[in-house]
């Protein structure tokens, strides 16, 4: 059974996916002439992403973590049910130990050097799952976080996962009092000055730092001894784990409606085929349709085509309207926007919002639909412009989040506490503006905050993706968008920097290590891969347009490479979550993004 194939749980109510008698997809005419190759290839992508479109209209690709995320399956499944079903055992046991690499560890994105906090934490899953020490896999395991100084080296989050279960003394931790709930929102800091998600994973590890649980683990599958000696909440793992093991140390029963939600919940992240079990960290079908369908219409589907009808129904049926944490810092504006997961009301974002608000006007709905499609994207700019920071640029989640005397508390080892603007969010948000004709100081603010933050090399460093490649990319290509004649100097340096980190084969390419190592050999360096190399062409394409030489050879790679079936491969982690510390495989970028770009080559070439 392939990865397409895998099961997956949708959200409450939703289709199961996929059906037992799926409906024909509309595809796309595929019946072009071979003297247009780039058509080609763009006709084979369509029908590809017009073949996953669940019939509820959205689309759901697969989001991979390293494998410390599904180890720790296991870990939870014990607490909470005091058991695991052996056969999702044993397949999540398989899906750990193929990513183990051959000196013992495991990495934190694909091809990267040995963590030891994913190693540790895989460690420690496989032990539970009933592997053995001296499995020879195991022994290499432990010889490898015993020669990196053990769980005393680990990050907080790590050794706060190992007390839960029993590994590690509370008492050699530091804690963050529950009492922090209780300051004002207009006091000197409040739990809403730290970042989304480390403000919703904080208040679940508060609370487990102060009840102190404890869940015991079967005789000989803690870990080894002298290693102990050296040492959905908000749509996302980190913080509903810990907040299921929040409730169990407050007593609640699994079948309470509380637990009993979050329980189910946890299928819908779990990922399963004949061979491997793997549990998703987050899941992006709201980012997904998004850029589904602006690189579907972009690439020649009609306005009013069907399966972008449905698309943009299921996403209107998403818009958020209620008033989340954002409302702290902004009591007077409006609620208008969309969060990346099937159901997130407290936190929609400044990165899905621009750009399904841009996905949204691409689309034609029947006349009678028409008006709730303009008002949706007129709420997400008037949102978005209330959303933007006093430095002219656009956080993720919140307007003004940089109090720095936060930067520093325990836990921001592994999440990051603060949610500052940065360049790729910035890039989304003034496309948007520029795509809807608004041109006002906010347009301007963001303009020059793009110019500001640019580096002395002409980059611009990537927040939410990798890395440098990203950042750039997005920002060019705003840039362009905004149609200024000339465009600013800033796009000219951008498109050099481009240029000088083209590949011998046509591509672009950056790993992680560009976060952990930054430096010459590192930014924008790296094997070349579809989602970069899309993301890099949409950028030079702004700057130099679709007949430069390295254009048409970023084209090139990318028709080389591609599947049969309008797909292409792609391993390498091209997202970020926390920088430094974790990293996601989108399993649609590898599909939209060269679709994007080979669209645009197409239509200006």
């Amino acid at each position: 059974m392939s990865a397409d194939d895998a099961r997956r749980r949708p959200a409450d109510g939703a289709t199961p996916w996929p059906p037992s008698t799926p409906e024909a997809p509309a595809a796309a005419d595929t019946r072009v002439p071979d003297a247009d190759p780039v058509r080609a290839a763009i006709a084979r992508s369509q029908a590809y992403l017009l073949d996953r479109q669940h019939p509820d209209g959205y689309w759901r690709g697969e989001l991979e973590a390293d494998a410390s995320v599904t180890a720790g399956l296991i870990p939870v499944l014990y607490a909470v049910h005091g058991e695991v079903d052996p056969v999702r055992r044993d397949k999540a046991v398989a899906f750990v130990r193929a990513k183990q690499q051959p000196d013992g560890g495991w990495p934190a994105y694909h091809g990267g050097p040995d963590s030891l906090d994913v190693s540790i934490q895989a460690y420690f899953g496989l032990k539970l799952a009933g592997v053995p020490a001296d499995d020879p896999a195991m022994r290499r395991a432990r010889d490898f976080v015993v020669g990196e100084g053990g769980v005393q080296r680990a990050n907080l989050v790590t050794r706060m996962w190992l007390a839960v279960f029993g590994q590690v003394d509370y008492a050699t931790l530091p804690t963050v009092p529950p009492e922090l709930m209780l300051l004002p929102e207009n006091g000197p800091f409040s739990i809403y000055d730290f970042a989304s998600w480390s403000r919703e994973t904080l208040v679940a590890l508060m609370l487990v730092s102060a009840l102190k649980p404890r869940f015991e683990v079967p005789q000989g599958r803690g870990v080894e001894g002298h290693q102990e000696a050296d040492g959905s909440w908000g749509g996302i793992m980190l913080p509903w784990v810990y907040a299921l093991f929040a409730l169990k140390a407050l007593g609640y029963a699994n079948d309470h409606p509380v637990m009993a939600r979050a329980i189910a919940g946890l299928e819908d992240f779990i990922v399963e085929d004949e061979h491997t079990l793997r549990l998703e960290p987050a899941v992006s079908p709201v980012w997904d349709t998004a850029w589904a369908v602006l690189a579907l219409r972009e690439s020649g589907l009609p306005a009013d085509h069907p399966a972008l009808q449905r698309a943009a129904r299921w996403l209107l049926d998403r818009e958020i309207r209620s008033r989340g944490d954002w409302r702290v810092k902004n009591p007077q504006l409006e609620a208008g926007g969309w969060a990346f997961e099937f159901a997130n009301a407290f936190y929609p974002d400044l990165d899905d919002t621009p750009v399904v608000a841009r996905a949204l006007t691409s689309v034609r709905l029947p006349p009678e639909q028409e008006p709730r499609r303009r008002a949706a994207v007129r709420r997400a700019l008037d949102w978005t412009l209330g959303m933007q920071s006093k430095d002219g640029g656009f956080a993720a989640f919140d307007r003004d989040n940089d109090l720095q005397a936060l930067a520093h508390v325990p836990f921001s080892d592994f999440v990051p506490p603060l949610d500052p603007t940065c360049a790729d969010v910035t890039a989304h948000a003034l496309e948007l503006l520029a795509t809807l004709g608004e041109r006002g100081a906010a347009y301007r603010r963001a303009l020059d905050y793009l110019a500001r933050t640019q580096e002395s090399d002409g980059a611009w460093y990537g927040r939410w993706g990798v890395n440098y490649l990203y950042g750039t990319g997005l920002a060019l290509a705003a840039l362009a968008a905004t149609g200024e004649d000339p465009l600013p100097t800033a796009a000219r340096r951008a498109g050099a920097w481009l240029m000088d980190h083209q590949n011998d084969d046509g591509g672009w390419g950056e790993t992680c290590a560009s976060y952990e190592a930054p430096g010459p050999t590192t930014r924008g360096r790296g094997p070349s891969t579809p989602s970069q190399t899309g993301w890099a062409l949409l950028g030079l394409m702004g700057a130099r347009g679709a007949d430069d030489p390295a254009v048409r050879r970023g084209v090139a790679y990318l028709l080389t490479t591609q599947r049969q079936n309008g797909d292409w491969p792609e391993e390498a982690y091209t997202g970020t979550g926390f920088p430094g510390t974790f990293y996601l495989r989108y399993e649609l970028y590898r599909s939209t993004f060269p679709l994007l770009a080979l669209a645009r080559a197409s239509a200006t070439g």
